[in-house]
């Protein structure tokens, strides 16, 4: 007996151990509604969906496209959407306004290299100096937009009153037509809307203003409402995983992104901006002291509570 209890002992020491463990839920996936505005620096979300992105980090995104500013900033106040593309003096009007929205994730940042704004005017327009612009007629995509306050900064910088110019506010995607048209005698572009006006003769880049006046800045990033982003930090930290691996992307395969832009945009940008998830107060500072300064912001707002940590 003693043998057989220690040969016993033995085989069950030596027998393979298994353990039943109940197999874990699956992460669910978030569904969440992503604004951008009509500019091709924001196909990131689409490589995102496109690739799936989104689905492995378990975000079940809609992308909407709309083209007016304001819009996409009231889709997100009202709850229709989570995540709007903005840029810095979008951001800062709304925060003025009282609206309590945050950066989430960075978008694109201006180079010397990668500037997607510019001033394109009709063919016919001379031009050889911002003194030539007086008394012309031009489009802005919003009286709101980083890229109208940076104009008139321009302008001033130069000694022009932007006063005496005639200011009109366009949808991006009408601009190339309304030059063709002669509604106007220029337009501030941004890609792949400046590539498409200089490609179809419809206007010439005269100056890409904004790096004059700001050279080292983001052109764009993604927001959210302060109480979404705090009530859903699993969902900002998957959306921000998502942007990592599109940018990825976008840096390996830049022939299949300008497809993408085309397909999303009508037209594609020849140079992809250079997308990052950073961005820092002083991002947002260059140009709450140039809103300052032009009467746009009225109070006063601290740029370190705008990025969420």
């Amino acid at each position: 007996m003693r043998g057989f209890g220690a040969r016993l002992l033995c085989a069950l020491l030596l027998a393979p151990l298994t353990i039943s463990v109940a197999a874990a839920d699956p992460p669910a996936t978030v569904p969440v509604a992503i604004v951008n505005g009509l500019a091709g620096e924001a196909i990131e979300v689409y490589v995102a969906k496109n690739e799936g992105f989104f689905a492995k980090h378990h975000i079940d995104a809609t992308l909407t496209s709309i083209g007016s500013p304001q819009i996409v900033m009231t889709g997100l106040f009202s709850g229709q959407s989570q995540i709007a593309m903005s840029n810095p003096v979008q951001l800062l009007t709304a925060v003025n306004g009282g609206l309590d929205f945050v950066v989430i994730a960075g978008g694109t940042r201006v180079t010397a290299a990668k500037d997607p704004v510019g001033l394109d005017l009709r063919p016919d327009v001379p031009y050889s100096s911002a003194a030539d612009l007086k008394g012309l007629s031009i489009g802005v995509p919003g009286f709101n937009s980083a890229a109208f306050m940076a104009f008139k900064g321009w302008l001033q910088q130069r000694h022009v009153d932007p006063s005496t110019l005639h200011f009109v506010e366009v949808q991006m995607s009408a601009e190339n037509d309304l030059l063709q048209g002669r509604k106007l005698d220029g337009v501030l572009a941004i890609e792949p809307y400046t590539t498409e006006i200089v490609k179809n003769g419809a206007g010439k880049l005269v100056s890409h203003f904004m790096h004059d006046l700001a050279p080292d800045r983001p052109s764009l990033f993604w927001v959210s409402t302060r109480a979404w982003a705090q009530a859903n930090p699993e969902v900002v930290a998957a959306f921000r995983e998502s942007m990592a691996d599109a940018i990825k992307f976008i840096n390996a395969n830049q022939d299949k992104t300008r497809d993408m832009e085309t397909a999303v945009f009508g037209s594609a940008d020849t140079n992809l901006g250079f997308f990052t998830l950073g961005v820092v107060p002083k991002d947002l500072e260059q140009f709450y002291v140039m809103g300052k300064q032009q009467g746009v912001f009225t109070k006063d707002i601290d740029t370190n509570t705008l990025i969420l940590k």
